[in-house]
């Protein structure tokens, strides 16, 4: 999927449409996007391998490969929510953001932090998905490679 592409499917009328959009065309290469399907695993393989660790969206159905996701996964919440942010660069903000993002189920992320040392230990990293987060048949064949950590 391109950078348009997934633009092409978020709601125009959403408040943090035009945000979304800035911060994908500010900087493209940091991005890469696929759509969520049976190719799931391969996938997600694929952008931890070229250092895109991906944030899997599940409203949107998409996959989100991302150098670094913090502010992406507080886009997606706020994108979600309808929440808008009363400082987007506030750091605090953006991390409670991003993690709420996780916590209540809209997605999940495979930490970049994590991806680096699976690089130089061979350790599986885990994907983070939330207690609220229900795994569709995708994310299940996923789960039988990856085991999630439940830790939110």
């Amino acid at each position: 999927m391109t950078h348009e592409g997934f633009i092409t499917i978020l709601d125009k009328k959403n408040p943090e449409y035009v945000s979304l959009n800035e911060t994908i065309f500010d900087n493209p290469n940091k991005w890469r996007f696929a759509k969520k399907d049976k190719n799931l695993p391969e996938i997600v393989e694929d952008f931890l391998k070229s250092g895109h660790p991906p944030i899997i969206d599940k409203k949107l159905s998409v996959i989100i490969g991302a150098t670094t996701h913090r502010l992406m996964r507080a886009q997606l919440y706020w994108y979600h929510t309808s929440v808008l942010p009363s400082n987007r660069w506030d750091s605090y903000e953006l991390s409670m953001c991003a993690d709420s993002y996780i916590a209540e189920g809209k997605g999940y992320y495979f930490s970049s932090m994590e991806t680096l040392g699976m690089l130089y230990s061979g350790h599986k990293i885990k994907p983070i998905v939330g207690k609220l987060y229900k795994p569709d048949h995708f994310d299940k064949d996923l789960f039988l490679i990856y085991e999630p950590d439940r830790s939110y």
